[in-house]
């Protein structure tokens, strides 16, 4: 995959419990509104559909979760497009299975960190 840090790609025994876990972004990181943004994460069931959202640190009026993606293959890799009318600022990235059962052992997860979305 082109630009890739291979890394940052974790070992292939994590995690040992098959959670879904998001070792990419990394937190901290910028996303510019109408790019491209690659997403990479670890563990769940290969048959599992992710569905990708971007969360408000602070959520208001203006800035509510989006889903940037629904459906993608558990593959471990996608890249989001940031759309140009999504509020400026910092966002949690929130991976869950979108057709598991209600409660499916680690189905969701969260970025440990924030990314900010800001325009060039």
């Amino acid at each position: 995959m082109a630009g890739d840090d291979s890394s940052t790609v974790p070992p292939a025994q994590y995690p040992a419990n098959g959670s879904l876990v998001i070792y990419r972004p990394h937190g901290g990181e910028t996303w510019i509104r109408g790019s491209s943004v690659p997403i990479r994460w670890y563990g769940g069931q290969s048959d599992w559909l992710i569905t990708a959202t971007l969360v408000p640190l602070a959520p208001s009026n203006l800035a509510v979760n989006y889903a940037a993606a629904e459906k993608i293959l558990n593959v471990g890799q996608a890249d989001l497009i940031i759309p140009t009318g999504l509020t400026k600022g910092d966002y949690y990235l929130k991976l869950e299975c979108a057709n598991c059962a209600l409660n499916t052992f680690g189905s969701i997860t969260y970025s440990f960190y924030s990314v900010s979305v800001k325009d060039n």
